[in-house]
């Protein structure tokens, strides 16, 4: 369990160890299903990144640092369930 958080809203000054990038990393498959609608990948995404590649929080709205996209929650999720 990672119990250290980023202590900085300026992405730039966070620091994640590696068990916490690793951990990250591996919930990328479950990230996709709520990648914000204009998602491209590019060089930072929430999708493949996680939490290090989000924007502070400013009453509660995140947003990806690469597309500018808010990820969506499983109450705005874009597909049908299965």
């Amino acid at each position: 369990m990672i119990r250290r958080r980023a202590r900085s809203a300026d992405p730039a000054q966070r620091e994640y160890p590696p068990d916490a990038l690793a951990l990250f990393a591996s919930y990328a498959n479950i990230r996709a299903d709520y990648a914000p609608s204009g998602c491209d990948g590019g060089r930072l995404c929430w999708v493949r990144d996680g939490p290090p590649s989000l924007s502070g929080n400013r009453g509660g709205n995140h947003r990806c640092l690469g597309c500018g996209g808010a990820p969506l929650t499983p109450f705005r999720h874009r597909r049908p369930p299965p």
